[in-house]
């Protein structure tokens, strides 16, 4: 009985958290605002730093090695067709991060980046491998 109860809390945890993993963030985007040296209020979509930061840090045409020298702090990173990466922030989980994804043309210039937030899990990884884009 008690293994019953403790499985099922376990459970409904992991599902909290699943679908909440932004409680999990919070630290982790203070100690990384702490080492960029800059306030979170002061970017846009502040609930998925440092989403707003890289928007405003990366022009838009940026070339693909300005986009790897100025995104740190994240702790994995797939690169997919030879035209997209993804960057997870605070934990490698597909279910447990916070990811964007950074679109480039054929000449590796920035395109486009998505930031989801974990009510709205869409990018997609399949087909994609560790590591950057060289």
């Amino acid at each position: 009985m008690i293994l019953v109860v403790g499985a099922a809390m376990f459970y409904a945890g992991y599902l909290y958290l699943v679908w909440n993993p932004s409680w999990l963030w919070e630290p982790q985007q203070d100690a990384l605002a702490d080492k960029l040296g800059v306030n979170i209020g002061d970017y846009p979509y502040p609930h998925i730093f440092p989403y707003g930061y890289y928007w405003r840090q990366l022009p838009r045409d940026a070339y693909i090695d300005q986009v790897h020298s100025v995104v740190n702090g994240y702790a994995k990173v797939l690169k997919c067709n030879n035209s997209r990466e993804i960057y997870y922030f605070f934990s490698q989980s597909d279910d447990f991060a916070l990811r964007i994804e950074f679109w480039y043309d054929e000449a590796h210039k920035l395109v486009q980046f998505n930031g989801e937030d974990e009510d709205s899990r869409t990018i997609r990884t399949e087909e994609c491998a560790v590591g950057l884009i060289q």
